[in-house]
């Protein structure tokens, strides 16, 4: 078996490893590889078999580690077959089989989304040496990690690994009461949008008073950040970087006659570069937590 035919197996063997993590979704009724069909899960459609393997009803998130596991079997044969070692391919494959079969018995609802069909073909295809067989057959194995990945893997993220937003509560800098996160989100923003709209008015002193609110609301955001993260560092967008917008705000309304146009600049940098940026990564999932919980 030459090492050309083998390279083609690995090529083949990635593609189903990136195919697992990045496929399109399979329509309704589809057949998945094996021949089974395969049901889109709706985005909060989790099944409620599956509350007891992540906490608090599990110690640890027993499903995920599974999944894990599962993942590094299947990447395992992988990296024998660019070794060309057959034999502990073979190996490798039946620790994936095992971990499979456990796998496709942890959530009953889910057990139509592990086909046997495309496994046994896999192991089928290993254990006949012929690279032209063990390509599409792992490629058939990918596609099925696919599809359910693709129906199921943000809501299990988004339900089991993203606190609840509406669980923190901040200080207020400016009333000195404690409201919820989104209360504090709207008055950040009530500041930040009452800087320009007062000076369009023509009320500079007013639109500085919201700016020195702003800045202390700013200030008083990046604490909310290890609420969700500890004492990582994880500031990316209360940062010294974002501090310094936020300052050149301060700078253009300090002028004896504050120019528009320059403040409204400040604040659209502050709004484009830090605030909507950080809303891209954490308001998908805030959003979707919420939904969920009604």
């Amino acid at each position: 078996m030459t090492r050309t035919a083998w390279m083609l197996v690995l090529s083949a063997a990635a593609g189903a490893l990136a195919l697992a993590a990045a496929a399109p979704p399979v329509a309704a009724g589809a057949a998945a590889a094996g021949g089974e069909a395969v049901q889109p899960v709706a985005s909060h459609g989790l099944p409620a078999s599956l509350d007891a393997l992540y906490p608090p009803q599990a110690r640890q998130p027993e499903y995920l580690m599974q999944m894990v596991g599962l993942g590094a079997a299947m990447t395992g044969i992988a990296v024998d077959l660019e070794q060309q070692d057959v034999e502990h391919a073979a190996q490798s494959f039946a620790a994936f089989r095992a971990a499979y079969l456990a796998t496709a018995g942890l959530v009953p609802e889910w057990r139509d989304r592990f086909p046997a069909e495309p496994v046994e073909a896999l192991g089928a295809a290993l254990a006949s040496g012929d690279p032209a067989r063990v390509g599409p057959a792992f490629g058939a194995v990918g596609g099925v990690c696919a599809s359910c990945h693709h129906d199921t893997l943000t809501a299990a993220y988004q339900r089991y690994h993203w606190p609840d937003a509406n669980a923190i509560t901040t200080v207020d800098p400016v009333s000195g009461q404690k409201v919820g996160h989104a209360q504090f989100m709207h008055q950040l923003d009530f500041s930040l949008t009452g800087i320009t709209h007062d000076l369009g008015q023509g009320q500079v002193e007013a639109a500085r008073a919201h700016f020195r609110d702003f800045q202390k609301r700013f200030a008083a955001l990046a604490g909310t950040c290890e609420d969700c993260h500890g004492t990582e560092e994880r500031h990316y967008f209360t940062d010294a970087a974002s501090a310094a917008r936020v300052e050149a705000i301060g700078a253009a309304l300090a002028a004896a006659s504050p120019d528009p146009a320059a403040v409204q600049g400040a604040v659209m940098e502050v709004g484009v570069t830090t605030c909507h940026r950080c809303h891209l990564v954490h308001v998908p999932a805030a959003f979707s937590k919420a939904a969920a919980a009604h």
